[in-house]
């Protein structure tokens, strides 16, 4: 009997014990409660559960093409240990060579997944679940085009609308991590859609849907869906590609801004150009130096048909219709951002531009507070 009644005291204790340390844990913070959750969750990437971050995109291309992000995300190292693992990857594994993204890769695993820092888990159970519709314009809308193609596009902030067109390989959730939420405060109305092949919108599998500017009328019969007369228009990389050819045709134009990008599409002929397509046509062997693009693509399930008629079709504006330009134009690229092709010589062809260099490479410039100032105080002229 004297036995009983020591083992249920020695359970009672335990027990105790256990709620006053996880009381304890969860007042340090090192429980999630409902709040720390929501905010942990919402700093990750939805589709590797990697940390949000500028230099995201390169991780992801490079450590996330072969191999799970689970490679990642399941352990803690020092910046030379991450640094071996990579040689490791290079010697036993075949990793291409990370060139000059080393460098901010290394910096990106050393802030979120060094030994000191909490690890980014996995989701709780969801509990209490609200559904939305996806057309919520809180959340996103869609609209069919010119042919028919479905089209996604997302909407914030109130006033003049500017629409901000996305780079290659990527969508409107690019611009999240850059100037769209700086404009909303400043007085616009941000548009931001998923162009054709891309995100949530159609992904045609008919080389014909891209050809003859299909993206360019997806963005005109955008604005006729929204009845709206003039609005500013700013792309980034590919993204510039076609906000400069919307700027010659389009008279609803008003304001134009081209970042990350020089004179390089201006030639019909690009070797970029012809190499990207390449790259998806099946080709990749001839370019080594683009591996980490097509792996990249493959990584967030790019659909890599619709990328190849994408470069196959890609708009080319050449220097001769640059020069009847009459509208404002600004030219922005990093400080140490060549990619495309000289920012100067771009703006030295468009009559009324002005170029503009900031901090940051091709893909860390259009997340950074420096970029948002010019591109703000441009379009506040």
């Amino acid at each position: 009997m004297k036995k009983n009644v020591s083992t249920v005291r020695l359970l009672a204790l335990s027990l105790s014990f256990l709620l006053f340390t996880a009381a304890i844990r969860q007042n340090a913070g090192l429980e999630p409660t409902a709040e720390n959750q929501r905010t942990k969750n919402d700093s990750t990437d939805a589709e590797t559960g990697l940390a949000l971050d500028k230099d995201l995109v390169l991780v992801k291309a490079h450590c996330t093409g072969c191999h799970s992000a689970k490679m990642i995300t399941q352990i803690r190292l020092k910046r030379d240990e991450w640094q071996e693992r990579i040689r490791w990857m290079q010697r036993n594994h075949k990793l291409w060579d990370l060139g000059e993204s080393e460098k901010p890769v290394l910096a990106y695993l050393e802030k979120h997944y060094s030994p000191d820092k909490t690890a980014y888990s996995r989701r709780e159970a969801l509990r209490n679940i609200k559904w939305h519709r996806l057309e919520n314009p809180a959340y996103g809308s869609f609209f069919r085009s010119f042919d028919g193609t479905k089209i996604y596009y997302e909407e914030t902030g109130q006033g003049k609308p500017i629409v901000l067109l996305h780079g290659f390989v990527v969508n409107a959730t690019m611009w999240k991590l850059s100037t769209r939420q700086q404009l909303a405060e400043a007085g616009y109305r941000v548009i931001v859609p998923d162009l054709r092949g891309n995100g949530y919108s159609d992904k045609p599998q008919n080389e014909k849907m891209y050809a003859n500017d299909a993206e360019i009328k997806d963005v005109q019969a955008l604005m006729r869906h929204l009845k709206i007369g003039q609005y500013d228009l700013m792309g980034y990389s590919r993204g510039a590609i076609l906000a400069v050819r919307l700027t010659a045709i389009d008279p609803a134009v008003q304001k134009t801004i081209l970042g990350g990008m020089g004179e390089g599409f201006t030639n019909k002929n690009w070797d970029k150009r012809r190499a990207m397509y390449e790259v998806f046509a099946g080709k990749a062997n001839k370019y080594p130096q683009l591996k980490g693009t097509l792996a990249y693509a493959k990584s967030v399930n790019a659909d890599t048909l619709a990328m190849q008629y994408l470069q196959k079709h890609q708009p080319s504006t050449p220097p001769t219709e640059l020069t009847k330009l009459k509208k404002p134009v600004l030219v922005i690229s990093g400080d140490t951002d060549f990619d495309n092709g000289s920012a100067e010589k771009l703006s030295a062809m468009i009559p009324k531009s002005r170029c503009v260099r900031v901090p940051g490479n091709h893909n860390s410039t259009v997340a950074s507070a420096a970029f948002a100032r010019e591109v703000i105080a441009f379009l506040n002229q």
